[in-house]
């Protein structure tokens, strides 16, 4: 014959004295009740409830154009207050900005004391990480041209020198690195270091480059004029002026019209 824990009850008895005390647990047990219907009462206001979730108000052309408007013109305030902002902080951490800069997000996380300079009419995502001067020997130096667009979560580590031309076109989660970041030897891991020669090359990207999504761009690499990345790709090598390449490492692909 099976006894009951009347201690448990007992339990559960006073855990329910105490949040019915403090006000806590009402409405959950409430809407359970109304959910299993438990009366006509809870019945009415479950069908009640499920009529007013499905309804909308007449549709209006007026209203709809007076939202959308108000929509539309909050979101630019906020965007233009929020571009300023990051304006006024970026001026200031770098060596020179040109005029009409988009910050299309946060301010850009930066590392390191080295040089940043950017162009006019640039155009920068969220979620940039700038590493720039961290293990550097010597001025580590960032430059992006003229009309030149850097999309969302793009990450680029310079000991030494990235150059991004002008009216390129970089997608985003790409990362680009002019050094390995770490020496090779554990040893020199486990200490504080700066990265000799062998482990540092500059980048450059020239003019009219596009580089597609969660591309890699390693030391040493120069990428010509016009040229396409295809997305994906891992670049550890020079890419020749109008050709698309693409791959793991990439390879020419096609060549592209210079016209």
């Amino acid at each position: 014959m099976n006894v009951p824990d009347r201690s448990l009850e007992q339990g559960a008895g006073d855990c329910k004295v105490k949040l019915e005390s403090r006000g806590v647990g009402w409405p959950a047990r409430f809407a359970s009740k109304v959910r299993a219907r438990e009366t006509p009462l809870y019945d009415w206001l479950y069908r009640t409830a499920r009529r007013l979730r499905g309804t909308t108000l007449p549709s209006s052309r007026l209203l709809g154009m007076l939202l959308l408007s108000e929509r539309t013109a909050r979101r630019g305030a906020w965007m233009w207050l929020r571009n300023q902002y990051a304006n006024q902080i970026m001026k200031y951490r770098c060596t020179s900005v040109g005029k009409h800069v988009y910050w299309g997000g946060d301010v850009p996380l930066v590392y390191g004391a080295g040089e940043i300079h950017i162009g006019s009419h640039v155009s920068i995502g969220n979620n940039q990480t700038w590493v720039v001067g961290v293990k550097s020997a010597g001025t580590a130096r960032l430059v992006i041209g003229d009309y030149t667009t850097i999309n969302y979560r793009t990450t680029i580590s310079v000991v030494q020198s990235v150059t991004i031309g002008s009216h390129c076109l970089l997608a985003g989660e790409i990362k680009i690195f002019d050094n390995n970041s770490h020496p090779l030897d554990y040893r020199e891991r486990r200490k504080p270091h700066v990265l000799g020669p062998a482990e540092v090359a500059p980048v450059v990207i020239e003019d009219d480059v596009w580089i597609g999504n969660n591309c890699i761009i390693l030391k040493g690499v120069r990428i010509g004029r016009g040229a396409v990345v295809a997305a994906g790709s891992i670049v550890t090598k020079d890419v020749p002026p109008f050709t698309l390449v693409g791959g793991n490492p990439a390879r020419v692909l096609k060549r592209l019209a210079e016209g």
